[in-house]
C-alpha cells in the first residue's frame, strides 16, 4: 500500500515537472516575440506614396516657374538668327554637292539636334513658362488618378471622414489655382496638401513619415508667410516647427550612428528662426532649403 502511494506521488511529481518544463520555454517565446510585434512596420500603399512624390513635384515645379518670371526678357534677335540659318543652309548646300551621297546621311542627325537646340533657344519666356505650367497641371491631373485609386484604401483603413473631405477640398482648390496660374496660391495649397496627407501615412504603424510631412508643412509655411509679407505668421510658424520637431524627436528613434542627424535638424530650424527678423525672402529661402534636406535625411534612415 506505502509503495503504491509512492508511485501516485512520483507520477504526479514527474508530471508537474513536465508541466512546467514545457510551460517555462513557450512563455520566454511569448515575451521574446512580443516587442517583434510592437516594432513591426505596416507598408506604406505605392498610391499614398505616389501622391506625396507628386506634390513634391508640383511644388518643385512652380518655384522653378517663379524663378524664370524673376529673369529679365532676353532680347529678341529672331531676323539676324533666320539670315544667319540661311548663311549656313549655303553653305552646306555647296558642300553636300560635292558629296551627296555620303553627306545625306551621315550629316541628318546633328542637323536636327542643332536646330532642336536653336528652336528651345529662341523660345520666348512666356513660352517657357506656358510650358512649366502645363507640366504642372499634368502632374496635378496625376494626384487625381493617385487618389482616386487610393480613396477607397484609405476608408477602409480607417480615416476619419473630415480629414478625408478636408483633403479632397484642397486638391480641388490646387487644381482650379493652377488652372488659373496664381503661383503664390498654387504654392499654399501644395504645401496644404503636405498636411492633409500626412494623417493617411498615420494609419499605418510603426511609420514616422506623417510627422516629418508635418514638419515640412510648418518650415515652407514659414517661406510663405514671408513671401506674402506677413513676418508675424512666420515667427508664429517657425515655433509650431519647433514642437512638431519635438514630437518627431520623441517619435523617431534612429541608429546611435544616426541620432546626430536629429541635432542637426534642431539646429538648422534654430537657424532659420533667427533668420526671420532680417525680413529677407531669399535669405529665408536658403535657410528652409537646408532645414528640409536635413528632414530628408532623417526619412532615409528609417
Amino acid at each position: 500500500m506505502f509503495n503504491f502511494k509512492k508511485n501516485i506521488a512520483l507520477r504526479l511529481l514527474f508530471i508537474l515537472v513536465l508541466a512546467v518544463v514545457i510551460f517555462i520555454p513557450s512563455s520566454c517565446t511569448k515575451k521574446q516575440e512580443k516587442p517583434k510585434l510592437q516594432t513591426e512596420e505596416e507598408k506604406i500603399p505605392e498610391k499614398l506614396k505616389n501622391m506625396q512624390e507628386k506634390n513634391e513635384d508640383i511644388i518643385e515645379q512652380i518655384e522653378k516657374i517663379l524663378e524664370e518670371m524673376k529673369k529679365p526678357e532676353e532680347p529678341k534677335k529672331l531676323e539676324q538668327k533666320e539670315q544667319q540659318q540661311q548663311g549656313q543652309s549655303s553653305q552646306q548646300g555647296s558642300e553636300d554637292g560635292g558629296n551627296k551621297k555620303g553627306g545625306s546621311e551621315g550629316g541628318s542627325q546633328p542637323k536636327t539636334s542643332e536646330k532642336s537646340d536653336e528652336q528651345e533657344k529662341q523660345k520666348t519666356k512666356e513660352q517657357k513658362i506656358e510650358e512649366m505650367w502645363t507640366k504642372v497641371k499634368k502632374t496635378s491631373e496625376e494626384i487625381h488618378n493617385s487618389w482616386g485609386d487610393y480613396e477607397i484604401l484609405a476608408i477602409e483603413n480607417g480615416i476619419k471622414k473630415q480629414e478625408l473631405t478636408k483633403f479632397e477640398e484642397t486638391i480641388n482648390k490646387l487644381t482650379i489655382s493652377i488652372d488659373k496660374k496664381k503661383i503664390e496660391e498654387s504654392l499654399v495649397y501644395s504645401n496644404d496638401i503636405t498636411y492633409d496627407m500626412a494623417p493617411f501615412f498615420d494609419l499605418y504603424k510603426g511609420n514616422h513619415e506623417g510627422e516629418l510631412m508635418r514638419l515640412r508643412y510648418f518650415i515652407r509655411q514659414v517661406l510663405l508667410y514671408g513671401m506674402q509679407g506677413e513676418w508675424d505668421k512666420s515667427e508664429e510658424t517657425i515655433t509650431q516647427a519647433e514642437e512638431s520637431m519635438n514630437t518627431a524627436r520623441a517619435k523617431i528613434k534612429l541608429e546611435k550612428e544616426d541620432q546626430k542627424l536629429m541635432e542637426k535638424l534642431g539646429l538648422s530650424i534654430a537657424n532659420m528662426k533667427t533668420s526671420i527678423p532680417m525680413k529677407n525672402v531669399e535669405l529665408l529661402k536658403i535657410k528652409r532649403d537646408i532645414v528640409l534636406k536635413n528632414v530628408d535625411e532623417i526619412k532615409d534612415k528609417l
